[in-house]
């Protein structure tokens, strides 16, 4: 019995606890501050300028704190008589420059507190400066840079038919050059192997031809035979 008691006190207190901690909007609740990353806001003297910081959070709204980064530091940017920070719908904090100078240009950062919890945003860039006013073009001032990029197309044109020409001229000429090279070996080795054959035949004809018109070469080949002869008669008798 006396356990049954304590399980029901025990649930009793689990019960408690999970009231409270629903009643209580800070417990378990995060705070975050939804800027996107190189936000950029661009502005000219004089107008009026709002830079935002979406914050997600529970019930109880936090504390936004602006800053303005100056070195290692975030300078805290408080409300003045161009400056003021407020609230819009759907949870959004935004700083008001009301005008803006071209002194206000810089980085800013928005911070969420709320209790122990904080959020602080990425960068948010502010550009103000000087606009010229707008000079309606006429169609003759229109006319030049069409003329100048059709005079710097064809100038570019032109060159590339020159490089490609004089590279198309030196290859055709050094084919050309080593074709007639080979041409000229080939007809020395035809002229050298007609003047060898030329020689080797007037000597052949010299040779045969020397015979009949030298007596003494005959005469002596003659008596040779002749004692050859003779001998052979003294033998036999």
């Amino acid at each position: 019995m006396y356990e049954a008691q304590g399980a029901l006190v025990t649930l009793f207190l689990l019960l408690f606890k999970l009231f409270q901690v629903v009643g209580d909007g800070t417990v378990n609740c995060t705070v975050e501050i939804q800027v996107q990353r190189g936000l950029q806001y661009e502005s000219k003297p004089g107008d009026s300028l709002s830079i935002e910081c979406p914050v997600k959070y529970c019930t109880e709204k936090p504390v936004i704190n602006w800053c303005l980064i100056e070195g290692m530091w975030c300078l805290l940017v408080k409300d003045g008589p161009t400056r003021h920070t407020a609230w819009r719908e759907g949870n959004v904090a935004v700083l008001n420059f009301m005008p803006i100078h071209q002194s206000d240009s810089g980085l800013y950062r928005c911070r969420a507190t709320l209790a122990s919890l904080s959020s602080e945003s990425h960068v948010i860039s502010i550009i103000v400066k000087e606009t010229t006013d707008f000079i309606p073009v006429t169609h003759e001032s229109q006319a030049l840079p069409g003329n100048l990029a059709e005079h710097v197309g064809f100038s570019l044109l032109l060159h590339y038919l020159l490089t490609g020409g004089t590279i198309s001229c030196v290859i055709i000429v050094t084919i050309l050059y080593c074709t007639l090279q080979h041409r000229v070996r080939q007809l020395s080795r035809r002229v050298a192997s007609a003047s060898v054959l030329t020689k080797t035949g007037n000597n052949m004809t010299l040779n045969t031809m020397a015979a009949p018109d030298n007596p003494s070469v005959y005469a002596s080949g003659m008596s040779g035979v002749s004692d050859d002869n003779q001998s052979d008669d003294i033998y036999e008798n």
